[in-house]
């Protein structure tokens, strides 16, 4: 008995319609002809972390993201593979529009959208500082209506998914010993010792993350603000590792000469960190 199935596919147009950063302005996901990666603010806080690129790890596509190996640091980002054996393959970052170093001071709460551009079409607009790609990232702003309190906030811990099992005392011992009579060496270690350290149990712990973050937005006819204090707190995962960033945003836009002339404000961040063999 042969059967038949018939499979229509169903037209899906809600993505061409998304609005999406490409440079010096905005435009329709349906008339971008480059190669781009958008992704908005409600996937990037679907999940606790650290910074932007922590979320973005494998939800888009060509863009390789590697974990960071200290608390607050901020991993490799190759957008379609490295480029060069010398020289630095970061990407370009642009946040609200100016060229920036890192993103490495801005908090996740604070993020809009994150649109990356892949292809070399990016370098029409940014010349050879994009030769690399470009993340262009834009912040939460107000929105006129009345005021809007948003709180959040998360506490983590994590740990070493398959530590390595270590040796005790004794059975270093034994191993010692038999690779010295094996090989005819002369020196052979006592049995009975004082210490039985487990040294990678010492230098090894758990890790523990908190993050704070309160926003205040809303506007007028003439002023539209966004306020928001962010306080992040990790620890790493050898002892005595920390890293700590208070940020303050205010993204404000007051509207002068009947909206002819806008002016918007800027924002404040600070961290510290402490990493074994360095100071505060």
């Amino acid at each position: 008995q042969q059967n038949t199935y018939n499979a229509v596919m169903k037209l899906d147009s809600n993505e061409l319609d998304e609005v999406v950063v490409i440079g010096y302005g905005t435009a329709k996901k349906s008339d971008v002809t480059g190669a781009l990666v958008s992704v908005g603010s409600e996937e990037l806080m679907n999940q606790p972390v650290n910074n932007a690129f922590e979320a973005l790890q494998g939800k888009a596509a060509g863009i390789d993201i590697t974990s960071n190996q200290r608390p607050g640091e901020i991993g490799d980002v190759r957008i379609r593979g490295s480029r060069s054996l010398t020289a630095s393959n970061d990407p370009l970052y642009v946040v609200d529009g100016i060229m920036v170093s890192n993103i490495q001071n801005i908090s996740p709460s604070d993020i809009a959208s994150v649109d990356i551009m892949k292809d070399a079409s990016s370098a029409a607009i940014y010349g050879s500082d994009a030769a690399n790609g470009v993340v262009l990232i834009t912040t939460k702003s107000g929105k006129s209506g009345k005021a809007k309190i948003k709180v959040e906030s998360f506490y983590g811990a994590k740990s070493v998914l398959n530590p390595v099992e270590m040796a005790n005392g004794q059975e270093y011992i034994n191993y010692f010993n038999e690779k010295q009579t094996s090989t005819g060496g002369s020196y052979q270690l006592s049995p009975n010792q004082a210490y039985d350290t487990d040294w990678y149990d010492e230098l090894i712990g758990t890790a523990f993350s908190n993050n704070n973050n309160v926003a205040i937005s809303g506007g007028s006819e003439n002023v539209d603000y966004f306020f928001s204090v962010n306080n992040y707190n990790e620890d790493g995962l050898l002892k005595d590792q920390r890293y700590n960033r208070t940020t303050i945003r205010t993204n404000n836009t007051f509207k002068l000469f009947e909206g002819r002339l806008k002016l918007n404000s800027l924002s404040f961040s600070s961290s510290t960190s402490k990493y074994i063999g360095s100071t505060l």
